[in-house]
């Protein structure tokens, strides 16, 4: 009688793992997929904005005119010439301007940076690669769960999900920290260096035909953005 409540007690437990077992993987293929879609509204918010439609040729980005395809002298210049009590708000202006009408473009320049940031580091592609298998292969037997085996031995019983998913993590961190974290910190930099230059000193006058829309609002792409922002010459730019 013993043997037989020993046996029952056995059975129950491991039903009771494997249950376990179950919700836990649930819960991480659950964790996995919202920060998935958190990823995909983020993108989304700006994918609209970010079209071939939108991506303005070279002589309009860099301000050149002329057979010669020489820079417009007026091309670039800052929002203000004096600091005063509307400096600040000159320059925010500018920065909203510019980054309505070229958002595309700065897009094109923080792709194309970080392209070639990657290119410097194959250490960091092949171990985020790595990476990337190891957890496709954990969501999968996670998903199905699938009993791991070896030499006839389920080593499941003492790697299981929590202590494989830990592990996963831990690697995940390591390869951030060692691999990861100084190109995208180098990748970010220069493309927010790049872009925010071309924001502030990009003058929108100089520009042809401008209207943007900013917060839902057609705003003239020049108007109140530089010291003689007041004055008119007739040029709009359509978005």
């Amino acid at each position: 009688i013993q043997q037989s409540i020993q046996q029952g007690s056995d059975d129950v437990a491991k039903e009771t793992s494997r249950h376990g077992n179950s919700s836990l993987s649930s819960v991480i293929l659950f964790e996995a997929e919202k920060t998935r879609q958190i990823l995909l509204v983020i993108f989304s918010k700006y994918r609209a904005k970010i079209t071939m439609e939108t991506m303005r040729s070279l002589p309009v980005f860099f301000g050149i005119t002329g057979p010669s395809f020489c820079l417009a002298p007026d091309a670039f210049n800052p929002p203000s010439s004096h600091f005063d009590k509307n400096t600040s708000e000159k320059f925010k202006r500018r920065i909203d301007l510019n980054f309505s009408f070229f958002i595309t473009n700065y897009a094109a320049i923080t792709a194309g940076t970080s392209f070639i940031v990657i290119l410097l580091h194959p250490k960091m592609v092949i171990y985020c690669g790595v990476l990337y298998i190891l957890w496709k292969i954990h969501s999968i037997i996670a998903k199905e769960s699938i009993l791991l085996v070896f030499m006839n031995q389920n080593i499941g019983k003492y790697l299981t999900i929590e202590i494989r998913t830990r592990a996963l993590y831990l690697m995940t961190i390591w390869v951030v920290v060692v691999y990861c974290l100084q190109p995208v910190f180098t990748a970010l930099t220069l493309s927010l260096l790049m872009v925010l230059v071309h924001a502030v000193m990009r003058d929108p006058k100089q520009v042809e035909n401008g209207f943007v829309s900013v917060g839902g609002k057609m705003r003239s792409y020049r108007e109140n953005d530089s010291d003689d922002g007041n004055e008119s010459s007739g040029s709009e730019v359509m978005v």
